[in-house]
């Protein structure tokens, strides 16, 4: 199916600007590694070339694919926003709940299975709504949202590899959201590619939560937003436009192949 005629042609106009805009501000590095090891072993050309591919790198962080999930979105009819605030108030007593879930949760990874308890989103969220929603207090730590896509679900997008202890600040950070509104939204780690790709995803400390439900990754996440195909085609769309304009990048720091 992949994405309707608009959606094509809305994502093919963001990238056109994006890309004009970081081939505009790209600027030719003149402090590249001149020590004495990268002189020798290293030549110019490739320590110009190694620069260019940073500089393109740096530029496809977690703000990039805010606004790529956004466009796509809109343009299918669906409501989006990113950096949306979800409200600050939120109960001591689900956050209470919460942490002692995230406990049970260590303990299970700790002793393999032998003590604690499994993680199991939809459950836990049903016993933390189960609790009344009282002693409320404000709280804006982690209210603040990547991408809030069709009311319910709230997108947390990483790019890089999270550690142990980023993992479990990310699952607390998940399970408040649907605390803080008080009702079953669909908080969710989006990791916009595979880095371990062709192999599945992996991470320490991803045990916390549950790749394929609270952490979407690559064609999962895609395919959420923009319907069965999106993923492949938001792929494409990098190749069209995305080549040309890595060969004009590379131009402009005066590398010739």
């Amino acid at each position: 199916m992949g994405l309707s005629s608009d959606q094509k042609k809305a994502l093919e106009e963001l990238l056109f600007e994006m890309f004009e805009a970081k081939l505009k501000a790209f600027e030719v590095k003149t402090n590249l590694d001149n020590s004495i090891a990268a002189v020798s072993v290293i030549p110019k050309k490739h320590r110009r070339i190694f620069s260019t591919v940073h500089s393109w790198n740096t530029s496809f962080g977690q703000r990039f694919y805010e606004i790529i999930a956004r466009t796509i979105a809109e343009n299918s009819g669906k409501d989006a926003h990113t950096q949306w605030e979800s409200p600050i108030e939120i109960s001591e007593d689900r956050v209470a709940k919460i942490d002692s879930i995230v406990v049970e949760i260590g303990k299970y990874l700790k002793t393999k299975g032998k003590q604690g308890k499994a993680p199991n989103v939809d459950a836990e969220i049903k016993e933390i709504l189960e609790i009344p929603n009282k002693n409320i207090v404000e709280d804006r730590n982690d209210n603040i949202v990547d991408v809030y896509f069709d009311k319910k679900y709230l997108f947390d997008i990483k790019t890089v590899g999270p550690n142990k202890d980023n993992w479990i600040s990310f699952k607390k950070k998940t399970l408040k959201w649907s605390a803080r509104m008080n009702k079953r939204v669909y908080g969710t780690i989006a990791i916009p590619y595979n880095p371990k790709s062709p192999n599945p995803y992996s991470a320490i400390g991803v045990g916390y939560m549950q790749v394929g439900k609270d952490v979407l990754v690559g064609r999962d996440f895609w395919d959420l937003i923009g319907g069965n195909g999106c993923y492949e085609d938001l792929a494409n769309a990098f190749k069209k436009m995305g080549a040309n304009y890595y060969e004009k990048t590379l131009e402009k720091a005066g590398i010739k192949h």
